[in-house]
């Protein structure tokens, strides 16, 4: 925990929310705010392990704040999305290039005039393509990273490029492989050299038990491999608990563990680092990635609905579900940008303020949702105050306005919500 000389004003309601969902089903929970400058709070509650398969552990691990978390879609903004900005930066790329001048095999039909700037803001592939289940994928079935990017351009486009918003794993796999194309390095060895050994972040990386670290050092996702509790089955599927190894079924079976979507491990201060390079435009210390300009290009908007940045979420009515009602009356799209994390992560940066949020759980480490059954990707964590994140998000953004005289209203959920 980080000493704060004026505590952040919704932090106990926020732990509250975060400790009463604990006792409705989350395992565990690292909770960390921070502003331009340095980390303000950050607290460890639960477990970060409770189950061997389906049993219960007479010994859980415990949940510390440097737990590294399986990032699933934050590995989007906080691994693909860096490089990015970097190389639109130097000028190695630019966001209105053809995609298909890097990957030649998107170089066919409506997908040859797919821009970097429709991957980055999601209207370029539609979602669901399964390449590692052969009864879903078809013909796009691929165990291969280099065939996964090439059937890339064999996937059926359902609207003209740049015309409809539908949020889609395989943009960022494109976008990893153009990555790939112009630094001549493997995606996780780019963003090492580029960003997180200059940065000194120590505990962010990809594959992170081929890297010196133990399963005990990472939080645990699904607890019986990829089945849903044995209710999901394709060849090859992993059934023991997932600790140290990335849970998304493409990035593990189709990427090698590697890729733009998914794959890339870390903790909440390395990425608090991450937040501050951002609001500081750019810069970290004596570290610059890339210029206040570049930030501000990417905070911008290019989709007719207005629901993404280049590669971050925006306010908007299709995303109150994360911010709530409050948020959008008090910012402009682009002054505040976030993202979630399939396995259970949320990142939201308010530009406005210099503040961030980071709140990384295990949430999927537990029952699938008896509830909703037959829906096998939600789990009982989900179900949770801070599993739906909206309301951890909305005493966040309360702190800031009290913080900044923007609200006088008493924080809400002071006991927490439920």
């Amino acid at each position: 925990m980080y000493a704060r000389a004026a505590p952040f004003p919704t932090m106990e309601a926020m732990e509250t929310t975060v400790r009463n969902s604990l006792s409705e089903g989350l395992a565990g929970a690292v909770l960390h705010v921070g502003d331009r400058h340095r980390t303000t709070d950050e607290r460890a509650y639960g477990y970060q392990r409770r189950y061997d398969g389906m049993v219960l552990r007479p010994e859980p691990e415990r949940m510390y704040a440097d737990s590294m978390a399986d990032l699933a879609s934050l590995t989007k903004v906080f691994g693909t999305l860096p490089l990015m900005h970097q190389l639109v930066d130097d000028q190695t790329l630019r966001i209105d290039d053809p995609v298909a001048r890097y990957l030649p095999a998107l170089d066919t039909g409506d997908k040859r005039h797919i821009r970097l700037r429709d991957l980055m803001g999601h209207t370029a592939f539609p979602d669901g393509v399964a390449f590692h289940d052969p009864a879903r994928a078809g013909d796009l079935y691929s165990l291969d990273r280099t065939k996964t990017m090439q059937l890339l351009g064999r996937v059926t486009m359902d609207a003209l490029p740049g015309t409809r918003t539908a949020y889609s794993d395989l943009n960022f796999m494109a976008l990893g492989a153009v990555i790939e194309r112009v630094t001549g390095q493997r995606l996780d060895d780019a963003a090492t050299a580029r960003i997180y050994a200059p940065m000194r972040l120590s505990r962010t990386c990809y594959q992170p038990l081929r890297h010196g670290f133990a399963a005990r050092d990472c939080m645990a996702s699904e607890r019986c491999g990829n089945t849903r509790d044995g209710q999901v089955s394709f060849p090859g599927i992993r059934t023991h608990t997932l600790q140290g190894e990335v849970h998304d079924e493409k990035a593990f079976h189709a990427m090698g563990e590697v890729s733009g979507h998914a794959g890339l491990f870390s903790t909440a201060s390395d990425l608090g680092r991450l937040c501050r390079l951002m609001l500081n435009g750019g810069r970290h210390g004596d570290f610059t990635l890339y210029s206040p300009e570049t930030v501000a290009l990417f905070r911008e908007t290019f989709n007719l609905d207005r629901s993404f940045a280049l590669g971050w979420r925006l306010p908007t009515e299709a995303t109150s579900h994360l911010f709530r009602k409050l948020l959008p009356r008090h910012r402009q799209p682009g002054e505040v940008v976030a993202h979630t994390g399939w396995t259970g992560q949320c990142a939201v940066l308010d530009f406005a303020s210099g503040r961030y949020l980071l709140l990384l759980t295990n949430k999927k480490h537990g029952l699938v949702d008896p509830v909703r059954a037959g829906h096998l990707n939600t789990f009982r964590g989900d179900n949770t105050p801070a599993g739906r994140y909206g309301p951890v998000v909305e005493q966040f953004v309360e702190g800031v306005l009290l913080e900044t005289g923007e609200s006088s209203a008493p924080p809400p959920g002071a006991r927490g919500e439920r």
